[in-house]
């Protein structure tokens, strides 16, 4: 679980937090103890990834538990064993032409999110479409394993890009509102459990930044539902390729 931060430092609980910048966000990564046994908050350690420096510092054990808000399993591109269907090239030429459309649209200095990252190849692509330089680049995913993916770090540094990994769950992001100028969620909506899906939609609308692009994709059976909901949280499509997998713009 994280702890959301309004602004500046502030206090949670009884712990002390890892408090750190991404371009404009800042983000304050914690795990919660079991309230009943009067347990504080403490740092979530992220193990770092080969040939990198460490992310965060290491403050103790971290398990890869499913948390309560994924379906699990999950399909087998978002369990880490398979991840590697994710890089498939077959997934990038599905998205070109939503690639294409993002490019020139994703201002200089951007902060671009994946939410449910995996290992970072639809970051590698995007940055492919866009270009790297200048933007600020973060990864979000619940599983550690996904995050510290040796396939998906080459992928990213092919593309020129260094991304920060965050260990975190979509339906209590850690980042400021308004704070994100472009938003990926490729396969979340049905990774996480039906019950989760509408704060998971609520919390990307409110890190996306008036103006702010989401670029969104769901299996085509489900790609109609899920549209409205974006549309009912806010968002207007801008383009689209089929139901259930296009670009969606933030007008508030």
């Amino acid at each position: 679980m994280f702890a959301r931060p309004i602004g500046g430092e502030r206090e949670i609980g009884a712990g002390t937090g890892v408090r750190s910048r991404i371009g404009r966000i800042r983000f304050v990564a914690f795990r919660e103890i079991d309230p009943r046994d009067g347990g504080p908050w403490v740092p979530e350690d992220l193990p770092p990834l080969p040939g990198a420096g460490p992310q965060h510092p290491e403050v103790g054990p971290l398990t890869d538990a499913p948390r309560s808000t994924m379906r699990w399993p999950p399909p087998l591109p978002g369990r880490a064993g398979w991840s590697w269907l994710l890089g498939l090239r077959l997934r990038a030429w599905r998205l070109r032409d939503l690639l294409r459309f993002l490019r020139g649209r994703v201002p200089a200095r951007a902060v671009v999110v994946d939410v449910g990252s995996g290992p970072g190849f639809a970051l590698g692509d995007l940055a492919r479409a866009i270009g790297p330089r200048d933007r600020s680049w973060v990864m979000l995913d619940p599983q550690r394993a996904m995050l510290r993916s040796a396939r998906g770090e080459r992928s990213l540094v092919r593309r020129g890009v260094r991304a920060d990994r965050i260990l975190g769950d979509a339906i209590d992001l850690p980042f400021r509102n308004g704070s994100a100028d472009l938003v990926l969620s490729l396969g979340v909506l049905c990774c996480v459990a039906d019950a989760a899906v509408p704060a998971t939609v609520a919390e990307t609308v409110r890190v996306l930044k008036p103006g702010g692009l989401l670029l969104f994709a769901v299996p085509r059976r489900r790609g109609e539902a899920d549209d409205a909901r974006w549309q009912r949280a806010g968002l207007v499509r801008v383009r689209s390729t089929r139901p259930g997998r296009g670009v969606f713009q933030k007008t508030l």
